[in-house]
């Protein structure tokens, strides 16, 4: 894979590019910290960056986020209602 700058970068099993600390799967990238912090930190440490905690979509982001070596935060909150839980984005949790 290229980046716009022109390096290149190595692709690993499905399609994962690791480079720099940040992860390419499925179309986005994931930066996995290697400093411990609590969720409060953690978000302001991504919105500082221009990014925040993961919003999981799909099957195949809870896989990722499921699967791997490390702890993660995901950017999940309960809300201002009793109760009702809501991603960092506003939009509502659903199960599917």
């Amino acid at each position: 894979m290229h980046r716009k700058d022109g390096q290149t970068t190595n692709v690993y099993e499905n399609d994962d590019v690791i480079k720099d600390g940040w992860i390419y799967y499925q179309s986005c990238f994931y930066y996995i910290s290697s400093e411990k912090r609590n969720w409060t930190e953690s978000r302001r440490y991504c919105t500082e960056r221009g990014a925040d905690l993961i919003i999981i979509n799909n099957r195949e982001e809870q896989e990722f986020v499921k699967n791997s070596s490390v702890s993660l935060w995901i950017g999940l909150t309960d809300s201002d209602v009793e109760g009702r839980w809501e991603w960092v984005d506003g939009s509502t949790l659903t199960s599917e």
